[in-house]
């Protein structure tokens, strides 16, 4: 982005103008990308890009089945009362050729299963169910076979990731998804926001 102030200006900026959008059910954005949930199919009235700034270039993609928003793909799960939850799955770009570190690499193995290991950390942070993280986990083991991975190898390491040994003998534990969770940057509480509406007018 230039200079290595520039992501913090860009938040500074967009933070000031993001207290004008109104009418969303969800908000929010890394960096330039933005997501958010209407009620509202009215794009007329939601006037987010003229909300935020009128000079600034947006790209809008519009969904209600499902809707690509970093290295997650977000989809609603509607209960029988019709209120949804908002759930997330692998994404996988078109343009992904699957070209990982491949077993014949002079790499120690160590350093192929901590790879290994934070890829299948990062599957069971995305994935909202089972079901899902099954799929893109299997889907990931068989990119591995395809570079060459002896199943033999994979099977001890991604138990060894996905089953992690327990004192009790008697518990078995299953695939299970990791909730991710995070917080607001605590930096926001101490931020006059009037004053700094008052600094970008003026440098506009």
């Amino acid at each position: 982005m230039g200079t290595s102030c520039a992501p913090a200006f860009a938040n500074l900026y967009l933070a000031v103008l993001e207290s004008k959008v109104n009418l969303l059910l969800v908000y929010t954005r890394y960096i330039d990308d933005i997501f958010f949930v209407s009620e509202t199919k009215d794009w007329e009235e939601l006037r987010i890009t003229d909300r935020l700034d009128p000079n600034l270039k947006v790209n809008w993609v519009a969904s209600q089945n499902e809707i690509d928003y970093l290295d997650t793909v977000v989809y609603p799960v509607y209960t029988r009362t019709l209120v949804y939850r908002l759930y997330t799955k692998t994404r996988v770009k078109p343009t992904q050729t699957f070209q990982y570190l491949l077993w014949r690499s002079a790499h120690p193995p160590q350093s192929k299963l901590e790879w290994i290991n934070a890829e299948i950390l990062r599957r069971r942070m995305i994935n909202s169910t089972e079901t899902r993280l099954y799929e893109s986990i299997m889907r990931f083991y068989m990119h591995l076979r395809w570079r060459g991975y002896p199943p033999r190898i994979l099977n001890k390491w991604f138990k060894e990731s996905l089953h992690p040994t327990s004192n009790n003998s008697t518990n078995k534990s299953t695939l299970s998804v990791i909730p991710f969770t995070t917080e607001l940057n605590p930096i926001w509480d101490f931020v006059d926001f009037a004053n700094t509406r008052a600094v970008f007018q003026f440098l506009h």
